[in-house]
């Protein structure tokens, strides 16, 4: 993130008590915030947004880490401050008319078989509206503390519930969401220009990629950018190839690649990336501005998910991609391998 870009949230749901207790608020300050919230009206409404901009301020150094990540990576603690992005379900609890709970739940898009659900206290809403925000399905922006963890479900206190962007300007106002995508097709690499990316591929061309070694795959993608010193695979590496030579739109970029060849069989899962998934991890160690996953096989959406998740880390924005059986046929058939 450059020095003229900032986080930026709009919180539709805002815990005054926990916000200001995470950013260390002096007593009278936090106070302040917590009454004029509870106070209603248009008071309570600018102090919230007043309130969501210095938690967005402060949020890269509040050390908040991925759900998906530090679940994955068997990181995650209860009491440990957590956000995540994605698409939620609402169920709304009335009596005689009146909103009295918000019952909050979703599957992880990155492990189908883990739900994260949460309690949401309506008297805490600042607008009577809020409760029409938060119902239904929709995809938003959750901070959170975890107070449960089970073997197939996280419980969490949720601290905002909103939309976050990064702000590029203070002058030009404009706003670029978290949530558009951050993820780049292999046609934007400017070396892999002679590809065609529009005709099919026939299945025997398919099956020659599927028994393609890795090694020759790494050959493929090294000698069209350029890069001659390719390092031997061993089994502490961060990636399988780190390269400064990836260009983009006609600029050069640093791109870390996570190399599968034919080691899987099947479209590739979170749980074909070594143990706990901790080959992508190591993969976003890499100084790299550009971060690849690539097998023969076609990618499954949850290392898709998880993809997306590391490269919308605010603390350090960056890119991702996803070479699949597809784009390895291409371009292998560019360099001449097939």
């Amino acid at each position: 993130m450059t020095a003229d870009q900032k986080v930026t949230l709009e919180a539709s749901f805002l815990n005054a008590d926990v916000v200001a207790s995470r950013l260390g608020l002096k007593s009278d300050v936090a106070e302040r915030y917590v009454s004029s919230m509870r106070s209603g009206g248009y008071e309570a409404g600018v102090a919230q947004h007043r309130l969501a901009d210095l938690l967005a301020e402060h949020l890269p150094a509040l050390g908040v880490e991925s759900l998906d990540r530090q679940l994955l990576t068997r990181r995650l603690t209860v009491g440990q401050l957590v956000d995540l992005e994605q698409g939620f379900f609402f169920k709304q609890q009335r009596r005689s008319g009146e909103l009295i709970a918000v019952f909050m739940h979703a599957k992880l898009a990155t492990d189908r078989e883990t739900n994260v659900i949460a309690h949401i206290d309506p008297s805490r809403f600042v607008f009577s509206s809020t409760g029409n925000h938060l119902s239904g399905h929709k995809r938003l922006y959750v901070l959170g503390v975890v107070i449960a963890i089970e073997p197939k479900s996280v419980e969490l206190r949720p601290v905002a519930i909103g939309w976050r962007g990064i702000g590029l300007s203070a002058d030009e106002r404009k706003l670029r969401m978290f949530n558009d995508r951050r993820d780049r097709h292999p046609s934007e690499i400017d070396q892999f220009a002679g590809i065609d990316w529009t005709s099919r591929i026939s299945s025997a061309v398919m099956k020659k990629v599927a028994d393609t070694p890795e090694a020759v795959v790494k050959a493929a993608v090294a000698d069209l950018l350029a890069q001659d010193f390719v390092p031997m695979d061993w089994g502490g590496e961060r990636s399988d190839m780190f390269t400064s030579n990836t260009r983009m739109g006609g600029r050069f970029v640093r791109s870390a690649w996570l190399l599968k060849g034919k080691s899987v069989k099947h479209p590739m899962r979170i749980a074909d990336l070594g143990k706990n998934g901790d080959q992508l991890d190591r993969l976003f160690t890499e100084p790299a501005e550009l971060y690849v996953v690539q097998s023969n096989q076609p990618i499954a959406t949850d290392v898709r998910s998880m993809l997306d998740r590391c490269v919308h880390d605010y603390r350090s924005p960056s890119l991702g991609m996803v070479v699949d059986g597809d784009s390895t046929a291409r371009i292998l058939k560019l360099h001449g391998d097939i």
